[in-house]
């Protein structure tokens, strides 16, 4: 319960509006005290919902931080949070070879050299998470300056396989890339 809050407090938000609205319909029927006292309770527990929203890091949003802290880094052309999120057992692939850890950061950052790439914007996510595994879809766009292309924008979907470990989440496996493709359906 506290995961959903903190991810969508909105739906609460709402659901609190609400019931406010309907407790001040009844309050300017009857004039009650006790009603009056009761419209109290949704803004009350709307700043409830606000510190839980705040508070509590979700499984979710620690994959998206690092998610992005990833693609920070490699833009800046640093390999740190590679070096902290990827597990030490990381597979990936990558133009159909198998890469570990110290190849797929290898790679990242040659990659990035190779094509320039000057940002990554992270446009969608899709997160499932089932105890301490996680499958994350992220559609990417790849701001690239590269002699062949010239200034120009890139999507890329990666498909990752996350696994929780006591020091947080990590990622054990990355899936080929795929570069402008529609999402895959399965």
């Amino acid at each position: 319960m506290l995961n959903y809050l903190s991810d969508q407090p909105i739906v609460a938000y709402v659901a609190l509006a609400f019931a406010e609205l309907a407790l001040a319909a009844v309050w300017y029927e009857r004039r009650s005290r006790k009603i009056a006292w009761l419209l109290l309770a949704p803004p009350l527990l709307a700043a409830g919902v606000f510190a839980v929203s705040v508070l509590v890091t979700t499984d979710r949003q620690q994959i998206v931080h690092a998610c992005r802290e990833m693609a920070r880094d490699v833009v800046a052309n640093r390999a740190d949070s590679l070096n902290t999120y990827l597990t030490d057992d990381f597979l990936g692939v990558y133009h159909g070879a198998r890469l570990d850890k110290p190849g797929a950061m290898a790679m990242a950052l040659g990659e990035k050299t190779r094509f320039r790439v000057k940002e990554i914007t992270v446009n969608d996510w899709e997160i499932g998470i089932t105890g301490d595994q996680a499958t994350v879809t992220v559609e990417t766009e790849m701001r690239l300056e590269t002699a062949e292309l010239g200034g120009a924008a890139m999507k890329v979907f990666f498909y990752l396989n996350w696994v929780r470990r006591p020091e947080g989440w990590r990622l054990r496996s990355a899936d080929e890339p795929r570069i402008g493709a529609a999402r895959l359906e399965e």
